[in-house]
């Protein structure tokens, strides 16, 4: 479910937690691609190694939090971030792991909250082989080094299809966003054709007809012994009903090949962007385009394929009708 976390919530033990023996921080020497393949990456971030710096300042604060607190391996988190003061940098990593991420504080143009209350959006990435439940800590640092106090935002991992291709969309809010995903040959996955011939699947289809289920995210795979045509593939995404939402909805898109985010030729991976309430009337929109070659191997050995059996979470199709056409029974 999505977590708001508010000041008068937030426990004041970071110095306990953060200030670090040598028996605590076992993880020192832990790299940013170990850090990112178990946990999450920040593209516009700077990987830090060590422990994160002790809390010194009460004039510096994070009012609020806001994100998922549902995630998925090969997904994303938008996370929201209100701070008091001053702030320059944040800092985001992981409580009781060493390693973490500093980024300038962006504060978003006209999105602040009050005349001294500024207001962020941090892009995280989960890395394809994020296993085990985690909880994100956060701060924000000022331009004299003064470190806010640590909030807490706890995240459960569903588990979810990664294989030699990915594609997922996630967003933070509780309404029905739709992914499909066109092949070379034309056949489009998505809520009414959950799997393809290909063997390409959509294993996540969350909140379907505003049955909200509080995962914010749909996934699209390929297991490795799936079949992955030579040519053009296309990603569109669809605000199927807003569901009442009043705001404007966030979504990132991400797309994975053997472990990596692919190159696209039209669009931008990850793609960024956010509906409007108006935009449930419109239909799918397309966001990136991208090449599979005729050269690729027809298996590959993929370290962060380590998913055996695929739950999964509303599967809805019907090919005795034209795609066009078809809904499941929850968004009839």
């Amino acid at each position: 479910m999505k977590t708001k976390i508010y000041l008068s919530m937030l426990t004041c033990v970071a110095l306990a937690l953060f200030s670090c023996s040598s028996d605590d921080d076992k993880s020192n020497s832990d790299t940013s691609s170990t850090f990112e393949e178990s946990y999450f990456t920040i593209q516009d971030g700077e990987f830090k190694t060590g422990s994160m710096p002790e809390s010194n300042s009460t004039e510096l604060s994070i009012t609020s939090v806001d994100g998922n607190s549902t995630i998925l391996p090969g997904g994303s988190n938008n996370i929201s971030i209100a701070a008091e003061g001053d702030p320059t940098h944040t800092l985001i990593g992981i409580e009781g792991q060493s390693g973490y991420y500093q980024l300038p504080y962006v504060n978003s143009a006209g999105r602040s909250l009050s005349s001294t209350v500024t207001y962020d959006i941090v892009q995280i990435l989960i890395g394809q082989g994020a296993e085990s439940d985690f909880t994100i800590v956060i701060a924000v640092i000022d331009e004299d080094g003064n470190v806010s106090e640590y909030v807490y935002l706890v995240v459960t991992i569903i588990e979810a299809g990664t294989g030699l291709l990915q594609v997922n969309c996630s967003w933070n809010k509780e309404n029905d966003v739709d992914l499909h995903l066109k092949e070379p040959n034309g056949e489009v996955i998505y809520y009414a054709n959950a799997t393809s011939q290909n063997g390409g699947m959509l294993d996540i289809d969350s909140n379907a007809g505003c049955s909200i289920d509080g995962i914010n995210s749909e996934n699209i795979f390929y297991e490795d012994s799936s079949i992955l045509e030579a040519g053009e593939y296309e990603v569109m995404v669809d605000l199927w009903s807003n569901c009442d939402i009043p705001n404007n909805t966030n979504y990132t898109v991400t797309v994975y090949f053997d472990g990596q985010l692919i190159n696209v030729t039209e669009g931008s991976n990850p793609f960024n962007d956010s509906f409007t309430p108006a935009d449930d009337s419109n239909g799918p929109l397309s966001i990136a385009k991208f090449i599979i070659g005729a050269d690729r191997p027809s298996a590959v050995e993929n370290e962060f394929n380590n998913i055996n059996t695929v739950k999964s979470y509303r599967f809805h199709f019907d090919n005795e009708r034209p795609q066009d056409d078809v809904l499941s029974p929850e968004k009839l």
